[in-house]
């Protein structure tokens, strides 16, 4: 009697569970927590700002200080890139600047930044053919658009006489321009000549003609106060080394 009684209730589930279909369920994704408990997660996933790679700003960069953003002019004046000269410099000193030429761009000299007036730094860089650069900044304006207010170019020139080539050379040597006597002169031989002897404030120039060569005799002033002979190759005039040989 108990076994009929056992098969009737077995009959009854295996009916009743083939007469119902489950009904798929999507199987919850868990995080588990530290402690180890799982939690379910997040219905919607949170978006990352992406980090920003070096350099990969698409934006213009104004440099902090006085010497960066003068740097940063003359590379883009070297490069004739206007967009970013108009960037750094107010109208007035892109003016000014698109009158004076390309000079070389290997701004390898920095002479100084020196304040220049209330409010206004002056910074100067030497390139490698000796030009000079003067450049006046607003203080309250760099780190910031159009901090450059004036820009100055001292270029080095080459005389077609051998009286002025030496002078130019003079001239260089008087204002520490060891860049610009570089560029004058053939070797580093005629520059080494000049270190440790004491500059100039002035000198006449004497030239005495010999064949494919002119010697400048170059006294200093006050007349007597010393005297340098200056070797200068005639076929050299008006273009740059010029000058061959120094002696005393």
């Amino acid at each position: 009697m108990r076994a009929s009684a056992v098969a009737v209730v077995l009959f009854a589930l295996l009916v009743s569970g083939c007469g119902k279909k489950a009904d798929p369920q999507a199987v919850p994704s868990v995080a588990t927590s530290a402690g180890g408990s799982a939690t379910p997660a997040a219905t919607e996933t949170a978006t990352a700002s992406p980090s920003k790679t070096p350099g990969d700003d698409t934006g213009p960069t104004y440099p902090g200080n006085a010497k960066d953003y003068t740097k940063a002019l003359l590379q883009a004046w070297s490069a004739k890139n206007t967009s970013r000269i108009n960037q750094l410099a107010n109208q007035g000193a892109a003016l000014q600047i698109g009158g004076m030429g390309t000079p070389n761009g290997e701004w390898n000299t920095y002479v100084s930044c020196n304040p220049d007036g209330s409010g206004y730094t002056k910074c100067i860089y030497r390139n490698v053919h000796g030009d000079e650069a003067t450049i006046r900044l607003q203080n309250s304006q760099i780190g910031h658009p159009t901090a450059v207010t004036e820009a100055l170019l001292d270029k080095t020139q080459y005389p077609n006489d051998a009286a002025g080539y030496a002078q130019a050379f003079w001239g260089a040597w008087s204002h520490g321009n060891t860049d610009r006597m570089r560029r004058l002169s053939n070797s580093g031989s005629v520059v080494s000549f000049f270190n440790g002897k004491e500059k100039p404030t002035g000198a006449t120039a004497y030239p005495t003609d010999a064949g494919q060569y002119v010697n400048v005799r170059m006294e200093g002033l006050p007349a007597g106060a010393f005297t340098y002979t200056l070797k200068v190759q005639k076929s050299l005039l008006g273009k740059p080394s010029a000058i061959v040989g120094a002696s005393n």
